[in-house]
């Protein structure tokens, strides 16, 4: 005689001890991740979903997750939990939140969460940008999610928070009702994603317009520090002069900048005629940080009026190298005189 096993009850069970919640939140990131830090200019409208639940959603919910890892309450032990029992009421006496007061809950607490984890990481990032708050909410995905999972394994399988698509709908429903009242509080709810997804949109992910480099030529006083004054007019063939360049990177994305310094002969049409390469030096920026470079300016060549070039790029200089090919350029006029 031929027996058949009933594997359903088991493949339910495996099914409920996946926590597909925590699984989809750590294949969100590891999208978000390959968005913004691998390929930060590809498909501009994924990456701007993906940011907007990553950023404005996720952070909320690991929280709740956390605190919260039973399914929603009860009243007895037995039963659910009245729909006419206050969500504040219900939760202060230690009752668990519903999936539509979750999610609700989520998009307020991420709003207020971001800002702390992105002053949490500045002392060491050195600056507040899009990119510091990245790597903060990462470390805080990381922790969560572990703590979370950590949370719902001391618990019996039946009571472990789960994502099934029944609930969620009949938490809804129980919630929004389909009176008039029930359609104003998804109006409600849907106005507050909406703006909270326009902030978090304009924050998380700047114009392009807003982005910039900002660089400077600096020499140093007699107190030690540097300003934008006192260049010298005079220099000496193979006399050694020091200089600093500073490159604040404002582009909201790590760059790569080189600069290429030369002294060259003007004529009076503004034509460039012998030049010579004084330096080359290369820096990878993150945003919002500075590039700080002294270095010593020894010319060869002499005369009047030659222009001290700063050409800057970002990424490699092409083959020639010019004040139409480069990012940004400074320049210095001196006179360059013999050194007999």
């Amino acid at each position: 005689m031929v027996t058949t096993k009933n594997t359903t009850k088991g493949i339910g069970a495996i099914t409920a001890a996946i926590p597909t919640d925590l699984v989809a939140i750590t294949v969100l990131f590891v999208v978000f991740d390959g968005l913004v830090f691998g390929y930060p200019a590809a498909v501009p409208p994924l990456r701007a979903v993906v940011g907007l639940a990553a950023v404005l959603f996720v952070p909320g919910y690991l929280f709740l997750a956390v605190l919260f890892p039973r399914r929603q309450s009860t009243v007895d032990g037995t039963g659910p939990v009245e729909s006419a029992t206050p969500a504040v009421q219900r939760l202060a006496h230690g009752g668990r939140p519903s999936w539509s007061e979750r999610f609700v809950l989520s998009f307020g607490l991420s709003v207020a969460i971001v800002p702390i984890l992105g002053l949490l990481v500045t002392p060491f990032t050195g600056s507040l940008s899009p990119q510091s708050v990245f790597h903060g909410l990462n470390a805080f995905v990381f922790v969560g999610t572990v703590a979370a999972v950590a949370r719902r394994s001391v618990l019996p399988a039946n009571e472990r928070l789960q994502l099934p698509s029944r609930s969620v709908r009949d938490s809804l429903r129980t919630t929004f009702g389909r009176d008039e009242s029930g359609l104003l509080s998804v109006a409600l709810v849907l106005a507050v994603v909406v703006a909270l997804a326009s902030i978090g949109l304009a924050v998380t992910f700047p114009a392009s317009g807003e982005t910039y480099t900002s660089t400077a030529l600096l020499t140093e006083n007699g107190d030690g520090e540097l300003v934008a004054s006192g260049y010298p007019s005079t220099l000496d063939a193979g006399a050694s002069e020091q200089l600093t360049l500073r490159v604040e990177n404002h582009e909201g994305v790590e760059t790569t900048y080189t600069a290429v310094v030369s002294l060259q002969r003007v004529d009076a049409s503004g034509a460039v005629g012998e030049t010579e390469r004084i330096l080359e030096e290369q820096e990878t920026v993150q945003p919002g940080q500075t590039w700080t470079e002294p270095h010593t300016i020894t010319p060869t060549m002499t005369g009047e009026d030659l222009r001290l070039q700063y050409h800057i790029y970002r990424g490699e200089p092409p083959q020639d190298v010019n004040g139409e090919t480069a990012y940004r350029t400074l320049s210095l006029w001196v006179t360059v005189g013999s050194s007999e």
